[in-house]
């Protein structure tokens, strides 16, 4: 049995970390994704394409994403597509999955509780819908798969102990469906394929495919399109995961401007910088600021170069002034700089950015803002 799972896609998802422009590009660039997808599941003649949730943004899904989907799964027939929604996607009434004319290879869990698919012989596939944007709680309680087959489990949840759970762990992420993974094998599955995690998961009994695509400029992007193969009697013999997606995202990437005198010193070293690279980046400023250096950050970010978008922040700049013969000054700088370091209730850090826009903008520069 050879399956092609994949999770997390978020169609419609609207990369917050950036303007329209990136948003329609990473749009277009999900859109792809999916094609691609569907296109290996063809190429390698998988038993079945499996979604374990999120594949799209319930709250922004346009009538255009319907179609897609209908055609992209619809395109690879007689393969079964099976979808486990998950809490970006919840099924129901309004739902895209009650919406869409699907296809007789497509198939939707729509149920809170478990239900089985049986349309390969010998195997049972056991999955559920989350029916609400939260609080679907453990789906184990009380389920254990049954019948005279090899069973299966395709579903949306937050494996909450292990190794996995502390590699993914994100206190600002809420849980949903949380379960561990010894619940898998006592409910009588031989593998479980979830999602929910953005990065990749390779467990003993339990696959996270991770995101097909990175979704924000933090995210590793070590995830795509999971080959699974297994045994007739369920046991794992290959995992192997396909890269599904074009437009690298570089999130990580820093520029010292340290000793850059003017903004076509800094625009040369973030050409520097960019020129090995492609697809979408977001650079951070670090580094001793010169006080004759114009920080003109839209300037800088129309310098993309070979990136398809560019975004530009400030991240820790340090003041390029004479803080010692300032602060002796009898000058509305002296007086400013004083007036900051003697603050008790602002950090060391909050103090620094406070000083360096605060001097610059008594140069005439408006090129920063404390954040």
């Amino acid at each position: 049995m050879r399956f092609l799972a994949f999770s997390d896609l978020h169609l419609d998802a609207p990369f917050a970390q950036g303007g329209r422009d990136l948003a329609d590009l990473r749009r277009a660039e999900l859109r792809r994704t999916l094609r691609r997808i569907t296109g290996l599941a063809a190429e390698l003649g998988v038993d079945a394409l499996l979604c374990a949730g999120d594949l799209y943004e319930h709250d922004r899904f346009t009538p255009d994403t319907v179609t897609l989907l209908e055609r992209e799964f619809e395109a690879i027939a007689p393969i079964p597509v099976l979808i486990s929604p998950g809490n970006h996607d919840w099924y129901g009434s309004k739902s895209l999955y009650s919406a869409a004319a699907w296809g007789e290879n497509v198939h939707v869990f729509t149920s809170r509780e478990w239900t089985a698919w049986n349309g390969l012989d010998g195997v049972r596939i056991w999955g559920f819908a989350h029916q609400a944007p939260s609080g679907t709680p453990n789906p184990f309680e009380g389920f254990q798969a049954v019948g005279e087959a090899v069973h299966f489990g395709l579903f949306h949840g937050s494996e909450d102990s292990g190794w996995s759970w502390a590699s993914q762990r994100d206190d600002r992420k809420q849980p949903h469906a949380p379960f561990s993974a010894e619940h898998i094998r006592t409910a009588g599955l031989t593998h479980a394929v979830v999602g929910h995690y953005h990065q990749r998961v390779e467990g003993a009994v339990h696959t996270y495919g991770g995101a097909p695509a990175p979704l924000s400029f933090g995210e590793a992007g070590d995830g795509g399109a999971v080959e699974l193969e297994f045994d007739d009697v369920g046991e794992l013999v290959k995992r192997e995961w396909h890269t599904v997606f074009e437009l690298e995202v570089h999130g990580d990437r820093e520029l010292d401007v340290s000793g850059c005198g003017s903004v076509e010193e800094i625009e040369d070293k973030l050409a520097e910088l960019l020129a090995p690279l492609s697809g979408i980046g977001r650079v951070t400023l670090v580094g001793e600021l010169s006080p004759t250096a114009n920080l003109n950050i839209e300037r800088l970010t129309a310098r993309k170069g070979p990136l398809e978008y560019l975004a530009v922040r400030v991240g820790e700049l340090r003041a390029g002034y004479d803080l010692d013969q300032i602060r002796g000054e009898s000058s509305v700088k002296g007086e400013f700089v004083r007036a900051v370091e003697a603050d008790r209730e602002m950090g060391p850090e909050l103090k620094q950015r406070v000083i360096v826009t605060g001097l610059r903008a008594l140069d005439g520069y408006r090129d920063l803002e404390v954040v």
